[in-house]
C-alpha cells in the first residue's frame, strides 16, 4: 500500500500567511504580528507562531529581515513570484517599511555598478530612507 505524504495544515498557519498576505507592505517581529492578531481576535501561542513563521520562511512565503529600528528580525510576505534577490528594496529607517522596487532604471544601475566598476550588488539590495508617510509626520512636527 502506497502511503501519499499529504502537507499538515493547520488553521493557525491559514490565518498566519493570510495576515502576512494582506499586510504585504509591512514587516513584523513575532511580538508584532502576536500583537496585531491578538487585536483582531486571533489567539496563537507564541511558539506555535515562531514555528508556522520558521516553516513559511522556509517555503520562501515569507522573507526574514534585521530589523532596521530594533535588535530582532522582522518577516515580510514575500511571494511575489520572483526571487527578491532580482530587484532592490526602499527601507525606512524610521517604521521599517519595506517596499519591494521592481524598476528597470534600479536594473540598468545594477548592471553599471557590474560592467563599470566591477562590483555586484548582493543580498536584497536595500536602499534606506525615510517613506513618504515618515516623511511628512517629520514635516508637520517641524511645522509646529
Amino acid at each position: 500500500m502506497d502511503i501519499i505524504k499529504k502537507e499538515y495544515s493547520t488553521d493557525n498557519k491559514k490565518i498566519v500567511t493570510e495576515f502576512f498576505y494582506t499586510n504585504k507592505e509591512q514587516h513584523y517581529t513575532v511580538e508584532h504580528a502576536l500583537d496585531d492578531l491578538s487585536e483582531n481576535g486571533v489567539d496563537i501561542p507564541k511558539s506555535t507562531l515562531y514555528r508556522i513563521i520558521g516553516n513559511l520562511c522556509k517555503k520562501g512565503i515569507l522573507k526574514r529581515y534585521e530589523s532596521p529600528t530594533e535588535d530582532r528580525f522582522v518577516y515580510q510576505y514575500a511571494n511575489f513570484g520572483e526571487s527578491c534577490s532580482d530587484h532592490f528594496h526602499l527601507k525606512c529607517t524610521e517604521c521599517g517599511m519595506l517596499i519591494h522596487l521592481e524598476c528597470e532604471k534600479m536594473r540598468e544601475i545594477k548592471e553599471h555598478i557590474m560592467n563599470e566598476h566591477g562590483f555586484l550588488i548582493g543580498g536584497n539590495g536595500i536602499i534606506n530612507g525615510i517613506c513618504g508617510k515618515c516623511l511628512m509626520r517629520k514635516n508637520e512636527k517641524n511645522c509646529d
